[in-house]
Protein backbone atom coordinates (compact mmCIF):
# COMPACT_ATOMS: atom_id res chain seq x y z
CA UNK A 1 0.00 0.00 0.00
CA UNK A 2 1.48 3.15 -1.53
CA UNK A 3 2.35 5.97 1.23
CA UNK A 4 2.37 8.48 -1.20
CA UNK A 5 -0.33 10.79 -1.36
CA UNK A 6 -3.04 10.87 -4.13
CA UNK A 7 -3.65 14.02 -6.36
CA UNK A 8 -7.26 15.51 -6.24
CA UNK A 9 -8.90 15.83 -9.50
CA UNK A 10 -8.84 19.20 -9.01
CA UNK A 11 -5.08 19.72 -8.24
CA UNK A 12 -4.60 16.96 -11.35
CA UNK A 13 -6.50 19.67 -13.58
CA UNK A 14 -4.57 22.96 -12.42
CA UNK A 15 -1.36 21.44 -13.65
CA UNK A 16 -2.63 20.25 -17.02
CA UNK A 17 -3.79 23.24 -17.61
CA UNK A 18 -0.73 24.96 -16.16
CA UNK A 19 1.34 22.44 -18.71
CA UNK A 20 -0.80 23.57 -21.61
CA UNK A 21 -1.06 26.89 -21.17
CA UNK A 22 2.72 26.97 -20.72
CA UNK A 23 3.13 25.23 -24.20
CA UNK A 24 0.46 27.62 -25.71
CA UNK A 25 2.33 30.49 -23.95
CA UNK A 26 5.30 29.39 -25.34
CA UNK A 27 4.43 28.66 -28.36
CA UNK A 28 2.51 32.06 -29.00
CA UNK A 29 5.83 34.26 -27.48
CA UNK A 30 8.34 32.14 -29.88
CA UNK A 31 6.24 33.35 -32.96
CA UNK A 32 6.43 36.80 -31.89
CA UNK A 33 9.93 37.12 -30.60
CA UNK A 34 10.97 35.19 -34.23
CA UNK A 35 10.17 38.65 -36.23
CA UNK A 36 12.64 40.27 -33.56
CA UNK A 37 15.05 37.28 -34.22
CA UNK A 38 15.10 36.16 -31.04
CA UNK A 39 13.86 33.02 -28.85
CA UNK A 40 12.13 33.23 -25.79
CA UNK A 41 15.54 32.32 -23.75
CA UNK A 42 17.51 35.27 -25.28
CA UNK A 43 14.47 37.68 -24.06
CA UNK A 44 14.75 36.63 -20.83
CA UNK A 45 18.30 36.96 -21.13
CA UNK A 46 17.84 40.53 -22.37
CA UNK A 47 15.22 41.30 -19.72
CA UNK A 48 17.47 40.31 -17.08
CA UNK A 49 20.54 41.92 -18.49
CA UNK A 50 17.84 45.61 -19.00
CA UNK A 51 17.18 45.00 -14.88
CA UNK A 52 20.76 44.60 -14.26
CA UNK A 53 21.43 47.78 -15.71
CA UNK A 54 23.08 46.29 -18.62
CA UNK A 55 25.82 44.86 -17.02
CA UNK A 56 25.99 41.09 -15.40
CA UNK A 57 27.92 37.57 -15.00
CA UNK A 58 26.56 33.92 -16.18
CA UNK A 59 26.37 32.83 -12.79
CA UNK A 60 24.37 35.93 -12.27
CA UNK A 61 21.99 35.09 -14.72
CA UNK A 62 22.29 31.33 -14.53
CA UNK A 63 20.35 31.80 -11.06
CA UNK A 64 18.01 34.24 -11.78
CA UNK A 65 16.57 32.63 -15.05
CA UNK A 66 16.76 29.19 -13.25
CA UNK A 67 19.10 27.41 -15.70
CA UNK A 68 22.27 25.95 -15.79
CA UNK A 69 25.31 27.58 -16.31
CA UNK A 70 26.16 25.80 -19.91
CA UNK A 71 22.81 26.75 -20.94
CA UNK A 72 23.27 30.22 -20.14
CA UNK A 73 26.97 30.61 -21.68
CA UNK A 74 25.39 28.86 -24.93
CA UNK A 75 23.12 30.90 -25.42
CA UNK A 76 25.16 33.37 -24.62
CA UNK A 77 27.76 32.80 -27.02
CA UNK A 78 24.81 32.74 -30.26
CA UNK A 79 23.59 36.22 -28.26
CA UNK A 80 26.89 37.39 -29.08
CA UNK A 81 27.04 36.12 -32.83
CA UNK A 82 24.37 38.06 -33.79
CA UNK A 83 25.48 41.28 -31.88
CA UNK A 84 23.12 41.44 -28.70
CA UNK A 85 25.63 41.32 -26.10
CA UNK A 86 29.47 41.18 -25.19
CA UNK A 87 30.93 38.95 -23.07
CA UNK A 88 33.93 40.29 -21.59
CA UNK A 89 36.70 38.50 -19.77
CA UNK A 90 37.11 39.76 -15.86
CA UNK A 91 40.39 40.73 -15.04
CA UNK A 92 42.11 37.66 -13.42
CA UNK A 93 40.03 35.06 -14.84
CA UNK A 94 40.14 32.46 -17.37
CA UNK A 95 36.41 31.23 -16.71
CA UNK A 96 34.72 34.42 -15.54
CA UNK A 97 32.84 37.07 -17.94
CA UNK A 98 30.81 40.02 -17.57
CA UNK A 99 28.16 40.06 -20.04
CA UNK A 100 27.09 43.43 -21.25
CA UNK A 101 24.29 44.75 -23.70
CA UNK A 102 24.78 46.37 -27.02
CA UNK A 103 23.06 48.95 -28.85
CA UNK A 104 21.18 45.99 -30.70
CA UNK A 105 20.69 44.18 -27.81
CA UNK A 106 18.69 46.94 -25.77
CA UNK A 107 16.33 47.43 -29.31
CA UNK A 108 15.63 44.08 -29.26
CA UNK A 109 14.88 44.39 -25.70
CA UNK A 110 12.43 47.05 -26.28
CA UNK A 111 10.98 45.29 -29.23
CA UNK A 112 10.48 41.87 -26.81
CA UNK A 113 9.01 43.89 -23.67
CA UNK A 114 5.94 45.23 -25.78
CA UNK A 115 4.64 41.85 -25.29
CA UNK A 116 1.43 42.24 -27.85
CA UNK A 117 1.15 38.13 -27.85
CA UNK A 118 1.31 38.71 -23.60
CA UNK A 119 -1.40 41.68 -23.53
CA UNK A 120 -3.05 40.14 -26.03
CA UNK A 121 -3.95 36.73 -23.94
CA UNK A 122 -4.40 38.56 -20.68
CA UNK A 123 -6.40 40.71 -21.75
CA UNK A 124 -9.19 38.80 -20.83
CA UNK A 125 -8.92 39.47 -16.89
CA UNK A 126 -8.86 42.22 -14.89
CA UNK A 127 -6.27 43.97 -12.81
CA UNK A 128 -7.71 42.42 -9.78
CA UNK A 129 -7.43 39.39 -11.67
CA UNK A 130 -4.36 39.33 -12.62
CA UNK A 131 -3.13 40.38 -9.18
CA UNK A 132 -4.76 37.20 -7.81
CA UNK A 133 -2.77 35.05 -10.66
CA UNK A 134 0.36 36.61 -10.13
CA UNK A 135 0.20 35.91 -6.34
CA UNK A 136 -0.99 32.34 -6.60
CA UNK A 137 1.34 31.74 -9.16
CA UNK A 138 4.56 33.11 -7.19
CA UNK A 139 3.38 30.83 -4.26
CA UNK A 140 3.71 27.61 -6.02
CA UNK A 141 6.86 29.13 -7.63
CA UNK A 142 8.04 29.83 -4.35
CA UNK A 143 6.87 25.96 -3.46
CA UNK A 144 8.30 24.50 -5.80
CA UNK A 145 12.07 26.22 -4.64
CA UNK A 146 11.74 25.33 -1.73
CA UNK A 147 10.91 21.72 -2.47
CA UNK A 148 13.73 22.06 -5.33
CA UNK A 149 16.31 22.95 -2.30
CA UNK A 150 15.19 20.16 -0.21
CA UNK A 151 16.24 17.48 -2.81
CA UNK A 152 19.13 19.15 -4.04
CA UNK A 153 20.29 20.70 -1.48
CA UNK A 154 20.69 23.85 -3.58
CA UNK A 155 18.46 25.52 -6.07
CA UNK A 156 18.77 23.91 -9.54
Amino acid sequence: MSTEPTLEKSQWNAWMILHQLRDILTQFRSEELGQYGITVAQAAILASLSISQGETTIDNLSKVLLRKHHTISTALTRMEEKGLIHKNRKQHSDSKYSITLTEKGEQACEEAQRGKSIHELMSCLSKEEVVQLSTLLKKIWVRAMEVDVSRRGFPL
